[in-house]
């Protein structure tokens, strides 16, 4: 017998749904400057409030670096 699962209820926050007492899921969605493409992450908290400071979190956390992680050709020639 299959199990019912009920879908997620929508909150008044765009990308935070409320998947039963004390669940909220959190969708955060950006657009990275480096490449064009669309970024998505996930997660899970326990209260509202917890919910909203995450996806702020999962939105700054995959902003691009300052700057390159390797040395670049121009810069070895200089020296």
């Amino acid at each position: 017998m299959p199990i019912k699962k009920s879908r997620p209820r929508p909150t008044r926050v765009p990308g935070i749904l409320q998947d039963g007492p004390g669940r909220f899921l959190v969708r955060a969605r950006w657009n990275d400057p480096r490449t064009g493409q669309r970024r998505k992450r996930e997660g899970v908290a326990t209260s509202f409030a917890a919910a909203v400071a995450l996806q702020e979190q999962l939105k700054c956390s995959g902003a691009p670096r300052g700057s390159a992680s390797r040395q670049r050709f121009n810069d070895c020639a200089e020296q």
